[in-house]
């Protein structure tokens, strides 16, 4: 059961829902199903906030410039309303997402790769052919290619 651990800015986000999903790039592999165990804080006195499942789990690629999340069935698309996606991971707007991301991680690669964790359906997402509602279609798709 994985724990993720989050700034304390980013808590309320979580419990109202605001923050539909977050990105991980570190070795460990979440899979859909498992229950998260959210907390903040110190690391050795941390404050778990909530217990949530991963309702979805895909793999993410982040640059300056753009979102590419692929599906389940090995798609790759980008992320057209980049302002949307960021709100849906707790920030302000693309810019302030970016600005975070360098602060934490350097961005002194051209690109991050990870996982997009979603344990809430998040304004952006595509629309799938069973008719769920969504905001934004799909307008960029590659196939993933194995290396």
């Amino acid at each position: 059961m994985p724990t993720l651990n989050f700034k304390h800015y980013f808590v309320d986000k979580v419990l109202d829902g605001s923050k539909a999903h977050t990105m991980r790039f570190g070795a460990r592999q979440i899979r859909k199903g498992q229950l998260l165990y959210c907390q903040y804080g110190q690391r050795f006195k941390p404050t778990r906030f909530a217990v949530l499942p991963a309702m979805r789990v895909r793999k993410v690629t982040l640059t300056r410039e753009t979102v590419m999340v692929w599906n389940e069935d090995g798609m790759g698309f980008t992320v057209p309303p980049l302002d949307q996606f960021a709100r849906a991971d707790g920030f302000q707007d693309w810019d302030d997402l970016k600005d975070w991301f360098d602060q934490v991680y350097g961005f002194d690669r051209t690109k991050l790769q990870g996982q997009l964790v979603q344990w809430v359906p998040a304004s952006w997402e595509l629309i799938t052919p069973q008719g769920k509602q969504a905001t934004q279609a799909r307008t960029k798709c590659v196939k993933k290619t194995r290396s």
